[in-house]
């Protein structure tokens, strides 16, 4: 009896012992992790060095820095991607970001921006937009005279940094796509895109634009438009007819019906 005792006694000190020792060593384990936590959060060698920016064209370095509100010294493991992601996007401009940490010390952001287009004529003053149809800024002149105003959308409210017209818009989306379409060829871009005034598309079955402050072309229909291969055939017979009448003061152009014509101004008043 007193040996079964013995025994039992004996099997309950080494578990106690085991228990004991486990402790100990938990408690050195979570003492090494807090130190080390402690090292990383406040060590020098994670403190942020430098911050390179890539595809800036219309902001700085320092500007998109300073939308990140990433600081120099800032502690990298500290740094949240989404909120600084989402910091950058919040400008109209700002397509897309990519923030990225180069360890130890480095953080890297890409930048993707988006284009003005063309301008919105609204109560005195140009909304710019982009090949989307997002409203970027607003300004009472436009100084870039490659930006063309779309006349004749309907627009109630807009917000910058969302769609200038909240529903699919065909009037947006016609002048758009012609825009667009202009500015990828480079010979339509500098014959058409570079002295037209304006494109109205208040009637979608009347699609016009007006170049060089003379001439008043009726493009066609937007059902017809749609097909980017007769609007784009349509462009550069427009081009080809244009050249032909620089030297005259102006008139109409009909690109609609079998064989597009020319009304001169003098043909119109006389």
């Amino acid at each position: 009896m007193t040996k079964d005792m013995n025994s039992i006694k004996d099997k309950y000190n080494l578990k106690w012992k085991r228990r004991k020792r486990a402790r100990v060593v938990l408690f050195l384990a979570f003492v090494s992790f807090v130190v080390s936590l402690i090292f990383v959060l406040y060590s020098p060698v994670f403190s942020i060095q430098s911050i390179d920016v890539i595809g800036q064209n219309k902001y700085s370095k320092d500007d998109i820095i300073k939308m990140s509100l990433i600081s120099k010294g800032s502690n990298i493991l500290k740094l949240n991607i989404f909120k600084t992601v989402e910091k950058i996007e919040r400008d109209p401009y700002i397509e897309s970001a990519k923030v990225q940490q180069r360890f130890p010390n480095k953080i890297s952001i890409t930048i993707k921006e988006r284009k003005p287009i063309a301008v919105v004529p609204l109560m005195g003053l140009y909304i710019f937009i982009d090949k989307n149809g997002i409203a970027l800024e607003t300004k009472a002149q436009i100084l870039d005279k490659k930006l063309v105003s779309i006349k004749g959308l309907k627009i109630d409210t807009f917000s910058l940094g969302k769609p200038i017209v909240k529903d699919d818009s065909k009037h947006l989306k016609i002048a758009l796509q012609i825009l667009s379409m202009l500015q990828e060829d480079k010979s339509l871009l500098e014959d058409l895109l570079a002295k037209m005034d304006y494109i109205n598309v208040n009637n979608l079955e009347d699609i016009t634009i007006y170049l060089d402050k003379r001439f008043d072309v009726k493009l066609g229909s937007a059902s017809e438009l749609e097909s980017s291969g007769l609007c784009k055939y349509r462009l550069e017979l427009l081009r080809a007819i244009l050249a032909e009448n620089l030297d005259n003061q102006g008139g109409y152009i009909y690109m609609t019906g079998d064989k597009p014509r020319f009304l001169p101004k003098e043909e119109i008043y006389n």
